[in-house]
């Protein structure tokens, strides 16, 4: 729920609030099959959102945002990996990013949970 919140916030930050925002892949299947699932796969569309912005373009600034935003509870957020392909003059991204989640009351430096995260459109 933490993850969930912080990216909220973060396209809301951007004007992007009114955006989806899904749950997808293994995350969704876990959850079914009553497993604890150790990452998050989420899919957001761009759809109506300004030509020129990419998914690539939005996760370069998670960084400076999940620091200027303690409240939020990520304590570190590093980007793994971002691919693009060229699919009919649209850049088509995908994110794999490293989250350190703090527990919440836990304070800040408390040591949080490892996460994964993959972000598709």
């Amino acid at each position: 729920a933490t993850a969930l919140r912080f990216f909220r916030a973060f396209l809301e930050s951007r004007g992007l609030g009114a955006q989806p925002l899904l749950v997808a892949g293994g995350y969704v299947r876990d959850l079914l099959l009553g497993k604890v699932p150790d990452d998050l796969d989420l899919a957001v569309s761009l759809v109506g959102a300004p030509d020129d912005l990419t998914l690539a373009a939005l996760v370069e600034a998670m960084p400076a945002f999940a620091a200027a935003r303690p409240e939020l509870h990520v304590e570190e957020l590093r980007v793994v990996t971002i691919l693009s392909d060229e699919t009919k003059s649209k850049l088509l991204d995908t994110v794999k990013l490293a989250l350190c989640v703090a527990e919440e009351g836990g304070g800040a430096g408390a040591g949080g949970a490892r996460l994964e995260v993959d972000v598709m459109p």
